[in-house]
């Protein structure tokens, strides 16, 4: 994916994939210890569910503001006008 989007898979690595692991593995094992201990085993599912989507969140929302930093870049630093457009599209 990364040579498709124009970047080197190493820097991608170094960049995307490493921080990623490192947060996954700072989050997790204390989400199912809690989940194991204190939910009940009906509602264990929408945790992890729900911790799911807030990590999904983040991470969208990291990978989006690389991508508005890059168009500023280009732009000499001014914002880019289709950034508001496509922000009105997706809330």
């Amino acid at each position: 994916m990364a040579m498709l989007e124009g970047s080197k898979p190493q820097k991608k690595l170094d960049t995307a994939y490493k921080p990623a692991l490192t947060k996954n593995w700072m989050v997790w094992p204390w989400v199912q210890m809690a989940n194991f201990k204190f939910v009940p085993l009906e509602h264990r599912v929408l945790v992890v569910n729900v911790i799911s989507l807030g990590e999904f969140l983040d991470r969208s929302l990291k990978t989006g503001s690389e991508y508005v930093d890059l168009d500023m870049a280009r732009n000499g630093g001014r914002q880019p006008l289709k950034r508001h457009k496509l922000k009105r599209q997706l809330f």
